[in-house]
């Protein structure tokens, strides 16, 4: 091993050893990763589908509901909730939308006729 191999192999143990001891911003392990992956792709408007499918196994909508409960737990500042806000927005059933049911075409009797 030369001195520009050795110099970068102690660049790399260092990033990982910086990575493994960075202070948290949830206490479980999981959540804070979820947070800073969401906190990496807000400036973008939000992850892509296809990376919350790769890194999450969820779909957008999971992912952001799932965040959302994460969030009020964690140390976030009020400058990253606000940003966080911003590209991942709560997701709400509209006044009058039809419950998942009805949706399936699970109608009562009373609809049926």
């Amino acid at each position: 091993m030369n001195s520009r191999q050795y110099h970068q192999y102690r660049q790399r143990l260092r990033a990982r050893w910086i990575d493994a001891h960075r202070p948290r911003t949830h206490p479980d392990y999981e959540g804070a990763r979820l947070i800073e992956f969401a906190r990496m792709w807000a400036p973008y408007g939000g992850a892509p589908e296809g990376e919350i499918l790769v890194h999450f196994g969820m779909t957008t909508h999971r992912f952001t509901e799932r965040l959302w409960q994460l969030i009020p737990e964690s140390h976030c500042s009020h400058d990253e909730v606000r940003s966080l806000t911003s590209a991942y927005p709560r997701h709400r059933r509209p006044l009058g939308f039809p419950p998942f049911r009805y949706a399936l075409g699970d109608l009562s009797r009373e609809q049926r006729g």
